[in-house]
């Protein structure tokens, strides 16, 4: 067999050939140049992808390093505004998107009937405060005369409990001296029964001749006086009757004086019971004035109610109020939407086996195109979206198909953030959020 070698010529484009006697299997053919620029082009594309390699070795880890989901929206505190009483509105300040800050004025009621209401409060207050001012008059007077009835009274009882002891004291000698009288009167018509016997027997003596004149004298002398003593004796005994009637007389006037001292004290005492009974009866009446008060405050309250407030600073949106609406209690009139606004993104449960409260977050909002935010994780719902639900699903009847759960996350705004950029996220913008976990 024979090689063959072809060399290519570049001046005259033509080709020699040399016959050679080496035995060879295969034809050759070897191009100078081409294999050259092989080399050369195996080593640029070595190069690129090295080049490759560590340009791109960062954002490989970065995207490893990140969780993201796209499933996230901008929230926020939107609060409901509303009347706290019926009425009808008679002016409205605010228009729709307007900045307000809290407090601001939004709404007026037409005040006229609570005006009335506080004006009728306050004559009520007036009159009950009067009728209470009378009560403690009435009060400290019947207190000052039933301490002066009291110790009257008390005065007049011992008087009386006295003047009793001392007429009964005179009722007991007025008896004793009726018992002395009578044993005297006795003793008194023994006397004279005595001298009347001597005297008829002196008598009969001296008729007789047995005796002087001088002895029936004596005889008749001495029954005048036995009969003078015993007059006397009867007459002590009538004065001594006399003495106890009158004695008995005092006795009564002294227990009927006791008696009226008693029902003075009785009087006493129910006027005592009738200060209790009025002394409460003012207390129900301070009562009623507290009430009153309460529904003075209360009038006043509902007054202020007439003027609707921004409770807190933000933006209107959702207005539906106008001039002349009648508005009933708690009926949404509008919405004030905060400035505090957050991220909430739905990861599936299968993204948060790394996600821990405190991570960074890197997010976009498709509104405000690419611009990237930065956040951190705040905290993870209690539940699952699907437990919140109106109609959470139950997967313990029928056949069961697995389905992945989304758990909504908490991603609070940092503060660097912009203000320029804050006022225009609005709560339901859509967002992209990344994660990063390592």
């Amino acid at each position: 067999m024979q090689d063959t070698v072809i060399q290519t010529n570049k001046e005259n484009d033509t080709t020699d050939t040399i016959e050679t006697h080496t035995p060879v299997e295969e034809p050759v053919v070897v191009t100078k140049n081409g294999g050259v620029t092989k080399i050369w082009l195996l080593i640029i594309v070595v190069i690129l992808i090295f080049l490759a390699a560590i340009v791109g070795y960062p954002f490989a880890m970065e995207l490893l390093s990140q969780i993201e989901t796209d499933n996230a929206y901008i929230t926020g505190h939107i609060h409901t505004v509303g009347p706290r009483i019926a009425g009808t509105v008679s002016s409205v300040v605010v228009n729709d998107n307007q900045l307000v800050k809290a407090g601001d004025l939004i709404a007026t009621l037409d005040d006229r009937d609570e005006i009335i209401g506080v004006r009728k409060a306050e004559a009520h207050l007036a009159k009950l405060q009067k009728e209470v001012s009378v009560a403690k008059n009435i009060v400290a007077f019947a207190s000052s005369n039933a301490q002066y009835a009291n110790k009257t009274a008390n005065a007049s009882m011992v008087s009386a409990t006295h003047s009793i002891a001392r007429e009964e004291h005179v009722v007991h000698e007025a008896e004793v001296g009726i018992s002395v009288a009578k044993e005297l009167l006795t003793q008194r018509e023994a006397e004279l029964k005595k001298t009347e016997l001597d005297l008829h027997r002196y008598s009969a003596l001296e008729l007789a001749g047995a005796v002087a004149t001088e002895n029936l004298d004596t005889a008749r002398r001495d029954y005048d006086v036995a009969q003078a003593a015993r007059e006397a004796a009867v007459n002590a005994l009538e004065q001594a009757h006399t003495k106890l009637k009158e004695a008995q007389s005092q006795l009564e006037v002294a227990r009927a004086q006791y008696i009226s001292a008693k029902a003075s004290g009785d009087q006493a005492q129910a006027a005592n019971q009738q200060i209790g009974v009025n002394t409460k009866q003012k207390i129900s009446q301070e009562y009623s004035v507290h009430e009153a008060l309460v529904d003075l405050d209360n009038a006043k309250l509902k007054l202020c109610y007439t003027r609707i407030l921004a409770p807190i600073a933000g933006r209107i949106g959702r207005k539906t109020v106008e001039v002349g609406q009648r508005v009933q209690s708690g009926s949404p009139l509008l919405a004030i939407i905060s400035d505090e606004k957050w991220v909430v993104a739905n990861y599936k449960e299968t993204q948060l086996r790394d996600i821990r409260v405190g991570q960074k977050v890197k997010f976009t909002v498709d509104a405000l195109g690419d611009h990237e935010f930065a956040g951190r994780v705040d905290s993870f719902s209690p539940a699952s979206g699907a437990a919140f639900a109106l109609l959470p699903p139950d997967n313990a009847t029928g056949n069961f198909t697995k389905i992945v759960q989304r758990v909504p996350v908490k991603i609070v705004i940092d503060a660097s953030t912009p203000e320029s950029f804050k006022e225009r996220m609005t709560p339901g913008m859509s967002c992209v959020v990344k994660v990063k976990v390592h």
